[in-house]
């Protein structure tokens, strides 16, 4: 029929929910994830210690955190860039990539978080995590080393 839209009727059976999300709600486990979730964001637009202040600035002014927040992400951000093992991968001197995708031959395509190019031949990649270590964390960064 034009102008009218068409629908299909499903079973209730054949509705599936996401269990594990729903089971998450309203739950620390579910606000730990999102805040989790939320640094990685802020940090992948983070190119430098200098991008702190204005990123978080414009998170604030968007909505997407809140004033409350602003404190404790701040200082939670600024640790990690200004981490005496981690410094280096956001200084101004070298080119980074966020969130970008590493072809190779025979090996699956790799995501790391941040891609810091510290020489002509020389790259580091980082992988935020965030929450309890867990042995899939080590699975993921061995296969992006």
């Amino acid at each position: 029929m034009k102008g009218s839209l068409a629908a299909a009727v499903m079973p209730p059976a054949a509705i599936k929910i996401a269990d594990r999300a729903a089971l998450l709600w309203g739950t620390t486990t579910e606000v730990a994830l999102a805040k989790g979730v939320l640094i990685h964001d802020l940090l992948s637009k983070i190119h430098t210690i200098s991008d702190v202040e204005i990123i978080l600035d414009t998170a604030l002014q968007t909505g997407v955190i809140s004033a409350g927040e602003l404190p404790s992400l701040k200082q939670k951000i600024i640790q990690i860039v200004s981490h005496e093992e981690l410094s280096d991968f956001f200084n101004a001197n070298f080119a980074i990539k966020t969130e970008c995708r590493i072809l190779g031959t025979g090996i699956p395509i790799l995501k790391p978080d941040r891609v810091t190019f510290l020489s002509e031949n020389k790259v580091a990649l980082l992988d935020y995590k965030t929450g309890s270590r867990e042995a899939s964390h080590k699975k993921q960064l061995a296969a992006i080393s």
